[in-house]
């Protein structure tokens, strides 16, 4: 379950996490649909960590189910609409989109089946869909308008016409009514400040250190090519490229990468049969890039008023990336089994050639997927293609294999068919990513502690493992890195405030600071970092700290420690503590008020 999604666990127990900002915001912020799916989950009496484990397998089948179909309405040829299948549910397992049960997590689900009933002409699913893309994730709704808008075009002899199909304008009409409705509540929140100010705009955010290169939401500042094409909120791509390119990690399955050929494929279709096969209705993916695009660069004109950039694209593009791959991967396929086919025998020619486009495979998937290690595996997978290509050689040689003609393959290249098969099955199915998985408690005695308190208890933590307390623990935070969402001014100033107030009392020496910023906030628990009152705590560049960069607050804080202050918080670490866990020390505000007193 997603660290934005805790406040969630009010639907079980409304008594929890009372007046906490951050919840409530969250709550207002979240889409009707996903609100509605977690509370009949409540209602059900299901615990929302354990839904939060199912949702995903339910989404995953529809996708499935619908990516298939999808598919073959686009290319009839199961075992490729298989193939895309498997490369999208490999993507989607490691990136997580599926498992964080975020709004993010409905776009496949929703969006498919729009594409599919839009392919069928069916009015009603077409509209029902759109309609619980509003509800649950609203971007694609612009991208699902945007292709209803562009089907009203024909293209005859590289000229856009009108379509004279009525039936596509009625489509365009109910859809265009239909987002109309469901995105009012959207757009009204958008524009009216809902309690949490107005959303941030352009000039705001250039002005703002949360939006620069480090910043929470690196933005502005990025060199052109990660900006438009890598930047997480801002590139056409999504995250899976930023981790290859700036990362060096491969978190999808170089197999994705087959859509870079497509077009000479398309170029020379005379030597790749089966893409005859592809139907006239390919063109939706075309429309589906063009929409998305289109609302990319409005998006960027009218930032974060349409929300991120990135979000219209990233998507999309996977989408329309495993598509193609697949059709090419299997087009590439038959293509060795045509030329398999075609002679009776094979000849030390065909052989070379074979073992040589073996090798050359097997060579670049080591690179890309076992380099720099697994040199074993490699030697033994190339001998075992020289094995193959010389019993396929054997086979062919000896008079009593011949094989007659007429028949389908001779016997030495039905060897090397299989072998062909074998590789890309191999190919497919042992890449193993590394994943992320579902989040787990790393302190579950400090979260089992905290949720033996009372449920109105205020925990402040500059530590970023205090963003999983809300989660597992079920109380309120001051403040955190996860919930530092700098897009609702009226929100986030308020963040921002009590993050600074943080930093400065917990490194201040002066002891009435910290018992001030006790009685202002009602801090019940500081959660400390044991390392957390040493210079090198701020200087090494982690996840633990870089969020507290932004703020002019921690350079003081960073400045005494230097200057060897001693804050008047680390006096408190043994006599105050009343839980720890590995690095982290939990401490009472009460005990830190009463040794003041003494």
């Amino acid at each position: 379950m997603n660290q934005l999604l805790f406040w969630m666990q009010r639907f079980l127990d409304p008594a929890l996490f009372p007046h906490d900002l951050i919840a409530d915001f969250l709550q207002s912020s979240a889409p009707i649909g996903l609100k509605g799916v977690y509370w009949l989950a409540a209602k059900a009496g299901i615990s929302l960590l354990v839904f939060s484990k199912i949702l995903p397998v339910a989404l995953g089948l529809i996708v499935t189910v619908y990516l298939f179909a999808l598919f073959m309405k686009i290319f009839p040829v199961p075992f490729a609409a298989f193939v895309s299948t498997i490369l999208l549910n490999q993507n989607q397992s490691v990136l997580l989109d599926w498992l964080s049960g975020t709004p993010r997590g409905f776009g496949y689900a929703l969006f498919l089946p729009f594409l599919y009933y839009l392919l069928k002409r069916s009015f009603i699913a077409v509209l029902l869909f759109i309609a619980l893309q509003g509800l649950f994730y609203p971007p694609l709704v612009f991208i699902s308008l945007g292709v209803l808008t562009l089907r009203l075009l024909r293209w005859q002899s590289a000229i856009p016409r009108l379509s004279r199909d009525k039936s596509d304008y009625s489509m365009f009409i109910a859809g265009l009514f239909t987002a109309f409705i469901v995105l009012l509540p959207y757009i009204l929140q958008m524009s009216s400040s809902s309690g949490y100010g107005q959303m941030v705009s352009l000039h705001q955010a250039k002005m703002m250190p949360e939006f620069s290169r480090y910043g929470r939401v690196p933005f502005f500042g990025l060199n052109p090519f990660t900006f438009w094409i890598l930047g997480m909120d801002s590139g056409l791509l999504s995250a899976e490229w930023t981790m290859l390119i700036v990362n060096k990690r491969w978190c999808f399955s170089p197999l994705m990468l087959a859509f870079i050929f497509f077009p000479f494929l398309f170029r020379y279709s005379s030597f790749f049969p089966l893409l005859k096969r592809i139907t006239g209705r390919v063109t939706i993916l075309a429309q589906v890039v063009i929409a998305s695009l289109v609302m990319y660069f409005a998006a960027h004109a009218a930032l974060y008023m349409l929300y991120a950039p990135n979000r219209y694209t990233q998507a999309s593009f996977r989408l329309v990336f495993v598509i193609l791959s697949a059709i090419t991967l299997i087009a590439t396929l038959d293509m060795i089994f045509n030329i398999c086919r075609r002679a009776k025998k094979s000849g030390i020619k065909f052989q070379i050639i074979s073992l040589t486009a073996y090798a050359a495979f097997l060579f670049a998937y080591w690179l890309i997927y076992f380099s720099p290690g697994h040199k074993t595996i490699f030697v033994c997978l190339l001998a075992l293609g020289f094995i193959v290509s010389c019993v396929s050689f054997f086979v062919d040689s000896r008079p009593g294999f011949a094989m007659k003609t007429g028949k389908p393959y001779p016997p030495g290249r039905s060897i090397w068919a299989g072998m062909a098969t074998l590789m890309l099955f191999a190919a497919i199915f042992l890449f193993f990513p590394v994943s992320f998985g579902y989040r787990a408690s790393k302190y579950p005695k400090i979260h089992t502690f905290f949720a033996r308190q009372p449920k109105d208890i205020l925990i402040a933590s500059l530590d970023n493992e205090a963003n999983d307390i809300p989660l597992f623990a079920h109380r309120s935070i001051l403040a955190g890195r996860e919930t530092a969402l700098p897009y609702r001014l009226g929100y986030y100033n308020q963040i921002k405030q009590r993050t600074m107030d943080m930093i400065q009392a917990q490194y201040s020496s002066n002891l009435k600071d910290l018992q001030d910023f006790i009685n202002k906030y009602k801090i019940n628990y500081f959660v400390v970092d044991r390392e957390s009152f040493t210079p090198e705590y701020f200087k090494e560049d982690n996840w633990r700290n870089r969020w507290l960069r932004l703020y002019p607050s921690t350079y003081q804080a960073l400045q005494k420690l230097e200057q060897g202050k001693i804050p008047a918080l680390a006096g408190f670490l043994r006599s105050c503590s009343v839980c720890e866990s590995k690095n982290l020390i939990v401490l009472d505000a009460k005990c830190i008020l009463k040794e003041g007193i003494k």
